[in-house]
């Protein structure tokens, strides 16, 4: 099942969420498919961005980030839910307050997960390529390639291979309080760089919406991940304060040029299972499917 729409930010200030900023020319193409199927398939949704600068107010926009957000509201218009992610599978999610009882899903509440399965592409000078020519510019035949970003197309187009450059993983991810939602466009970009609303760096040890336990020092965990413990075993940065909120998965920096397109792919996943925390556990068993079908370029 496919179903797709193209949509840009050609509103004008007065009309747009932040009316101090104007548009900026970009163009997204969404699709959005999905299996006809039983068991874990019939719960993965997969989503492709297709990111293009048409050059309405420059050449190139640069210093670009792309945010994924969800304000899933599992139970109770979301007033008992908590968030994490797992930086090893590029996700994060929203799951259930522990025994909580709710009147729409009793013990077994699901868990909601969003995987970056394909970040957008970055050329980095030493990292990604050797610029023998100093421009600051991957150019084949000149530069030598370091690493090499990949576009999943499905079977028809096969997979696309853009030596010079690699795929930008999740940079950061934050816990977005129902209520307190950016109200700005520098609030946003300073959720979208894994930073608080004012742009301060978020500290694990003093932070009292989450706690680090176990034998996990706070000073070790890095602060741009927030809620990157396993909550299974109650281990590392674990958010402790269930209440209405929002997940944001951001990825970045990388440039948009003109008529380039820029390819973003994401999952989303549902798993339920005999209570909350195994919600979480079977969300990301689910989620090492939906991985494992997209590296495979959607063979079975």
């Amino acid at each position: 099942l496919t179903a797709w729409c193209v949509y840009s930010d050609q509103l004008t200030s007065s009309l747009r969420t932040f009316n101090d900023v104007a548009p900026q020319g970009i163009e997204i193409r969404q699709s959005v498919f999905a299996f006809i199927a039983d068991g874990p398939l019939a719960s993965i949704v997969f989503i492709r961005y297709k990111i293009v600068n048409t050059g309405y107010k420059a050449d190139i926009l640069d210093s670009v980030y792309f945010g994924i957000a969800a304000d899933t509201d599992i139970g109770d218009n979301g007033e008992t839910d908590l968030v994490g992610c797992d930086t090893l599978l590029n996700a994060g999610y929203i799951y259930h307050k522990l025994a909580d009882n709710t009147q729409k899903w009793g013990l077994t509440s699901p868990c909601f997960l969003i995987d970056l399965l394909q970040g957008p592409l970055s050329y980095i000078p030493g990292v990604t390529f050797i610029d023998n020519n100093t421009n600051g510019i991957y150019d084949a035949g000149i530069d030598t390639p370091i690493d090499t970003a990949i576009n999943v197309r499905g079977k028809i187009l096969g997979i696309e291979k853009l030596p010079g450059a690699k795929n930008l993983q999740m940079t950061s991810f934050v816990q977005n309080i129902g209520g307190y939602e950016p109200f700005n466009r520098f609030e946003l970009r300073n959720n979208t760089l894994g930073l608080d609303k004012y742009g301060k760096k978020i500290d694990p040890c003093n932070w009292t919406k989450g706690d680090v336990i176990g034998v996990v020092n706070c000073a070790d965990v890095d602060p741009y991940f927030m809620y990157s413990g396993n909550p299974i075993p109650n281990t590392g940065w674990i958010n402790i304060i269930p209440q209405d909120q929002k997940q944001i998965s951001n990825t970045g920096p990388f440039k948009l040029i003109k008529n380039d397109t820029v390819s973003i792919v994401v999952a989303y996943v549902v798993g339920r299972g005999i209570d909350a925390l195994n919600s979480v556990s079977v969300a990301k068993s689910f989620d090492d499917i939906a991985q494992k079908l997209f590296n495979s370029n959607f063979s079975p």
